[in-house]
């Protein structure tokens, strides 16, 4: 546009002075010892024109000549940038459809030229872990934690992350805590950390987490409600496993009384009084549960209790077999309440039902006892076979091992790094009507 408006102008000019120069042309006269030039004025302005535009395309090419270099150096620099970010592109594409060693290799070639090498380090360590290259990984870390703060953070974001895939918990810790202590926490840090604590069921620790990730709005209302189930009952179980026997009923005082009608906590802290004494005084509790929500987990706890409230006990289940009549873990209460009382007929067809139901391990132990109460031995022996052959499948009765794992936040696989409670729980799930447990929590 510029360039035309010039144009423009000095046609204008042109026109303008085309009537002078025709009236009077002019002259320029220039000597030089015996030699004498003589021109018209419009002559040579021209020529004076053209020297100043022929001298100044030459000082433009002599610059950029001298320039090329720097230009050249430019080109290579741009190049190796453009073919950074088509290497990270490739990369991240090739990570994402699962071919890690070629993921691994276009990112760490492509990452000294990028805009961002620590990011392609990172990703580059995500897919050298993939291949199981932990010392690959690892130095990739290492160059990304060497760039820019950023780099440092992201480094250990990352490293942090993989360690707890990989199962190394103790160094996600180490990485993460650091994070935790800066002027800006990092969401992400906050949320590695509480699957840190989590991987560790350092439920203390997750207790005081809770409610900053509740702040940071990292967990949503339900999360959050799940995430504090499972650190009251971890920390219910701790209590239950401590040295003093009043720690269990101190921290379920502590428990705001809304968050003690919510039933898995419920659940812990009543499997696991009755795990530490089978005649704690629960039954009030147990019963306005039931009555608030009806759980097959709570009226098995109900028929486990041993006060002396036994035949109140079977009154209320009768009438709860009313709404419930093909309830298996109702018939087993009812059979086990029924064994106590001497209701030998009663007990054995609420037992028998309920293994018609549902086949468990505690319900033929159970029945094998009244046979033998019943005079019964043959029969006895058959129910005691297949209550052996049960138990062989479930080593830990069916319903006990669920009622543990709900009330310890376990996995039932995990049952076993708690021998003591998994010994209780045995006891709980084949006591009969008059047995007790002795100081080490055995039959």
């Amino acid at each position: 546009m510029r360039t035309l408006l010039l144009v423009l102008a000095l046609l204008v000019a042109a026109v303008a002075l085309t009537p002078w120069v025709l009236d009077d042309p002019g002259y320029v006269t220039l000597g030089y010892g015996h030699w004498v030039v003589q021109s018209s004025l419009v002559v040579f302005t021209l020529l004076l024109c053209l020297g100043f535009f022929l001298l100044y395309l030459l000082f433009r090419l002599l610059g950029g000549i001298g320039r090329s270099p720097q230009r050249l150096r430019g080109w290579h620099r741009q190049r190796r940038a453009d073919d950074a970010r088509l290497g990270l592109a490739r990369g991240l594409f090739a990570l994402t459809e699962g071919r890690y060693a070629d993921a691994e290799g276009l990112l760490n070639r492509s990452a000294e030229a990028g805009d961002l090498p620590a990011l392609h380090y990172v990703n580059a360590a995500r897919a050298a872990q993939r291949i199981t290259a932990f010392k690959r990984r690892d130095r990739y870390l290492d160059l990304a934690r060497d760039n820019q703060d950023s780099g440092q953070i992201m480094s250990a974001l990352t490293a942090a992350e993989l360690h707890l895939k990989a199962g190394e918990n103790d160094q996600a810790k180490t990485l993460l805590t650091p994070l935790l202590v800066r002027k800006t926490v990092r969401p992400r840090a906050l949320e590695l950390m509480m699957d840190s604590a989590l991987a560790a069921r350092d439920w203390d620790h997750l207790a005081k987490l809770l409610p900053t990730l509740k702040r940071r709005q990292i967990l949503d209302r339900k999360a959050a409600q799940a995430l504090s189930i499972q650190i009251h009952c971890g920390l219910l179980l701790m209590a239950a496993l401590s040295e003093d026997p009043q720690a269990l009923a101190t921290y379920w005082k502590a428990i705001p009384k809304t968050q003690q009608r919510w039933p898995r906590v419920l659940h812990s802290y009543t499997a696991l009084c009755l795990a530490q004494d089978p005649r704690s005084d629960l039954e009030k509790l147990l019963h306005e549960a039931i009555k608030r929500r009806w759980s097959d987990h709570l009226v098995y706890l109900y028929g486990l209790l041993e006060d002396d409230n036994n035949d109140r006990r079977l009154g209320r289940i009768e009438q709860w077999q009313e709404a419930h009549p093909e309830n298996a873990m109702l018939l087993l209460s009812a059979g086990r309440l029924c064994l106590r009382a001497k209701l030998w007929g009663k007990a054995e067809v609420n037992l028998e039902a309920s293994l018609a139901l549902e086949a468990r391990p505690e319900t033929c132990h159970l029945l094998t006892q009244l046979l033998l109460q019943l005079e019964q031995p043959e029969r006895a022996t058959e129910m005691a076979q297949r209550g052996l052959e049960l138990a062989t499948v479930q080593p830990l009765s069916a319903q006990a091992a669920g009622v543990m794992a709900s009330a310890t936040a376990l996995l039932p696989d995990e049952l076993q790094k708690y021998p003591e409670l998994e010994q209780r729980f045995r006891y709980l799930a084949a006591a009969g009507g008059d047995q007790r447990m002795d100081s080490h929590g055995q039959s």
